[in-house]
């Protein structure tokens, strides 16, 4: 048993790195590279759009704060979490780029009928459907970036697909709130789904299949353990719990931050749709994406020198950022955008 065991592990942890000719071409994986990023903006469009959108909604179906609060956060994020899981170990069984492409024509199908609902209850389903395809976006996007990029070119290739979600929020918010000044709320959401569906042909039909394991060089298959085997492994890593603890509690308090901006300007700074779109959009499409291109590099810089650099760059990060927040909620109007 131990000796089959050590085969196993030292299997695993000497592969032979690929050269650059059994690794697709530059162009190829630039390409994936740029539609996976295009994918992760429409994402956070179909997210982000109905955080402008609330009001409208709310007056049109006379809705309560707490039923907005079911729409833009329960809806979508309970689904989200109870899915992401099982669609990650079906993207390490079968084919990812089949896997994205069904994900993104669900979702984009699901927030472009959102514009013909009628009533709160139909616009609720839609949104757990809008969960429900995202979840089956991100792992195998991850995964498939993972399997073209050898780890010497993996954090890069890995924050260039995250920018999309900068750029999906600023549009999301942006033409969000354009849309609705000039078409309305429902037209908004049918405008916001049909880049997805564009999307959707695009990758089945361009994207091919990579090998599982190329860019490290892993060539035979292994058998996927049961979803308690896993847990139990991962768990066993001591500092693991507190990291998903802490990053779940900080994207709760974000979300809740974000879903609520553009009701409270309109209500407390009577900002109108147009106004809270652009530049609530614009705010924090722009601070994220600075975050994304310097923090990452940042933190490879500095975790070379002490590798505890990146959880003290968190440590100094979160309760900056959160003075930052709260002062832009008690500030004049005029300081909300740059603090945000």
């Amino acid at each position: 048993m131990m000796d089959a065991r050590a085969t196993a592990q030292d299997n695993i942890a000497a592969p032979i790195p690929p050269t650059s000719e059994q690794l697709p071409s530059l162009a190829y994986r630039g390409y994936v590279l740029f539609i996976l990023m295009l994918v992760g903006a429409c994402a956070a469009i179909d997210r982000q759009i109905l955080f402008v959108l609330v009001e409208p909604i709310r007056h049109e179906f006379g809705l309560s704060d707490k039923q907005i609060g079911l729409l833009t956060g329960i809806a979508f994020a309970l689904t989200y979490v109870v899915v992401s899981i099982p669609m990650a170990r079906l993207s390490d069984r079968s084919s990812r780029k089949l896997i994205i492409g069904a994900a993104i024509g669900f979702w984009s199908l699901m927030t472009a009928l959102s514009g013909s609902v009628q009533s709160f209850v139909q616009l609720f389903l839609l949104r757990v459907g809008v969960g429900f395809g995202e979840a089956g976006a991100a792992a195998p996007s991850q995964a498939l970036i993972s399997d073209m990029f050898p780890p010497r070119q993996r954090a890069t290739a890995m924050s260039l697909y995250l920018m999309g979600a900068p750029i999906g929020m600023a549009l999301g918010l942006g033409a969000g709130g354009w849309a609705l000044t000039h078409y309305g709320w429902r037209w908004a959401l049918v405008l916001a789904g049909l880049p997805g569906l564009i999307l959707c042909p695009l990758i089945l039909l361009t994207v091919r299949n990579i090998t599982k394991g190329l860019a490290d060089g892993i060539t035979r298959q292994f058998a996927q353990p049961d979803v308690l085997t896993t847990l139990k492994t991962l768990l066993r890593i001591r500092t693991l719990p507190f990291l998903l603890a802490g990053t779940t509690l900080q994207t709760v308090l974000v979300s809740g931050l974000v879903g609520w901006m553009p009701a409270f300007l309109e209500r407390s700074h009577g900002l109108s749709p147009l106004v809270i779109g652009a530049s609530l959009g614009g705010a924090m499409g722009t601070g994220s994406l600075i975050g994304h291109l310097l923090g990452g590099p940042l933190s490879d810089y500095l975790a070379r020198r002490d590798a505890r650099w990146p959880i003290w760059m968190a440590v100094v990060i979160v309760p900056v950022t959160a003075t930052l927040a709260l002062c832009a909620f008690i500030a004049p109007a005029q300081w909300f955008f740059p603090l945000i």
